[in-house]
């Protein structure tokens, strides 16, 4: 009986340590939103967006504060010296309103921001909506998992809107519920040529731990316990008289 409980306690181990450890980041990137949108279908996540229209185009947005839900940093003195806005003007993806600076209404390429969400997620995507042509990597969304890049191709579903600004998209999906996040970073490339910017229509993936689907290690935990009982169970007891 010893023998089988010792073997029944190794296999307990190994796979407690899968279960906590194995568990390595899954990170899709995408950089269409059509393929994004498709991931998050069929992932079966539940999809908020956040479009800043119900905000008043001017609301300046400082460092720590807040729109649509989402609060913004970025570091003292970037966007060259002003602050995050939200504004209008532009053609953009959805309403009117997206995200720019107080400097004239857009980002400069090279500027970034941290976005902060109240609750964990599993994806995020946005668009950008640039005054130039912009190559592989320009864009990038980033979270503890991992990175997703921009393509120089425009995305499929908007491409270049009426007055000309080219859209881009860039988004991630974690498949692993324990490692859903928090914060997302967006960071563009400075190339030296200055090429203005807008953001617009972050889109956040409520995690599949949410729709009540366990996550791993407690999956593992669980097929453990049933392991040692069924061992102890079929395991007969013998004694010398």
């Amino acid at each position: 009986m010893k023998s089988h409980l010792g073997l029944a306690a190794g296999i307990v181990a190994g796979l407690l340590a899968l279960g906590l450890t194995g568990a390595s980041a899954q990170v899709a990137t995408y950089a269409n939103v059509s393929d994004y949108a498709a991931a998050a279908s069929l992932g079966g996540y539940s999809t908020q967006d956040r479009t800043f229209d119900s905000d008043l185009s001017g609301t300046v947005i400082p460092s720590g504060g807040s729109a649509d839900g989402i609060v913004f940093t970025y570091p003292p003195g970037d966007f060259g010296g002003f602050s995050l806005q939200v504004d209008s003007g532009f053609d953009t993806t959805s309403g009117v309103n997206y995200l720019g600076t107080t400097g004239d209404g857009s980002f400069l390429s090279g500027d970034s921001f941290t976005m902060t969400f109240s609750h964990p997620v599993e994806g995020v995507g946005l668009f950008v909506i640039s005054g130039g042509n912009n190559i592989d990597g320009d864009y990038s969304l980033g979270v503890a998992q991992g990175t997703a890049l921009s393509s120089g191709m425009t995305d499929s579903t908007f491409g270049t809107l009426p007055d000309g600004g080219n859209v881009y998209f860039v988004g991630l999906i974690e498949s692993n519920p324990a490692d859903s996040f928090t914060t997302a970073t967006f960071s563009s490339v400075d190339g030296g040529f200055g090429i203005p910017f807008n953001v617009d229509d972050i889109s956040m993936l409520q995690p599949a731990g949410a729709r009540g689907v366990p996550d791993q290690a407690s999956s593992v935990a669980l097929l453990a316990a049933v392991l040692i009982l069924l061992m102890a169970v079929r395991t007969p007891c013998f004694y010398r008289g």
